[in-house]
């Protein structure tokens, strides 16, 4: 695993300033493939074409198109590719007292939502454009280091600006935002379209931490849930419809009615007729 400091990542021709320097940015159309932490400074990594893969602590998260990632100083990561090889992101490093004191002093709440471990936001379409006008308008050879600091403090503070909205959901505890978000996803999507990585897609978490999430609200799996919930969904249907088990399995996304019978006996004991027989 590599290490990497503030200043690895500033142009040799301004490091005698480097304490008047608290972005740096890059644009990047290729993976980073090596593991690496970030030992003063944190990554602010927006997709703005295609997707892309964060990988770590052995969790994938895919990352697509108006998404951005944040890697801390406590974090050990690398970057893929995704199946889809087009794609560019953002890179806005941030130095870590910085980061650290602007967010405390902007938004506590996205500040301690960092800090407990959520790392990937969404960005509205239209600040997405505007982020990369910035970005593609940055000029790394001028030699006014004030300037460009402006600029990428600009560009920090807009990203900031709306990643707030997403701390929102701590402001309530009975009632997280992430919860009614899940709620809305369950009521406007067809049972079948329903997976893991649909609702981390939706949602804006990795694998890991909408795990963390569910165990602690739900007491069960993402999967264990979605797999309760499509059969209670599917016991509805057998019982208020002539649909046959072929038709009702593929309403709940399985393609084998075979997987559904089997899964149907192991959660209630009996058969799909047997249920519908004695629940008459």
């Amino acid at each position: 695993m590599e290490k990497y400091r503030f200043i690895d990542n500033v142009p040799l021709f301004v490091r005698d300033k480097i304490d008047q320097i608290n972005f740096e940015c890059h644009t990047n159309y290729f993976p980073f493939v090596t593991e690496h932490t970030h030992l003063d400074y944190w990554e602010f990594c927006l997709v703005t074409k295609g997707s892309i893969i964060n990988f770590s602590k052995n969790d994938k998260a895919l990352i697509n198109e108006g998404m951005v990632f944040i890697s801390t100083d406590k974090d050990v990561h690398c970057v893929l590719e995704s199946e889809e090889h087009n794609y560019r992101y953002f890179n806005l490093i941030v130095k870590k007292e910085y980061a650290e004191t602007t967010l405390r002093a902007i938004s506590p709440n996205l500040y301690r939502e960092i800090l407990d471990g959520k790392r990937i936001f969404s960005v509205p379409k239209n600040e997405l454009t505007n982020i990369w006008f910035y970005a593609q308008n940055f000029n790394h050879n001028t030699n006014s280091v004030a300037l460009n600091q402006k600029i990428l403090s600009a560009i920090y503070l807009r990203l900031i600006s709306h990643l707030i909205y997403y701390a929102k959901q701590y402001e309530n505890d009975e009632n997280p935002k992430w919860v009614s978000e899940f709620s809305s996803i369950l009521n406007d999507t067809k049972p079948k379209e329903l997976t893991v990585n649909f609702l981390c897609e939706k949602l804006g978490y990795s694998r890991a931490q909408l795990n963390n999430l569910f165990k602690t609200r739900y007491h069960l799996s993402p999967s264990d849930f979605l797999t309760t919930f499509k059969y209670n969904y599917s016991i509805n249907l057998l019982m208020n419809t002539n649909l046959t088990i072929s038709e009702i399995s593929e309403q709940i996304g399985y393609e084998n009615p075979t997987t559904y019978y089997k899964t149907f006996k192991r959660l209630y004991k009996m058969s799909p007729a047997e249920y519908k027989s004695r629940m008459k």
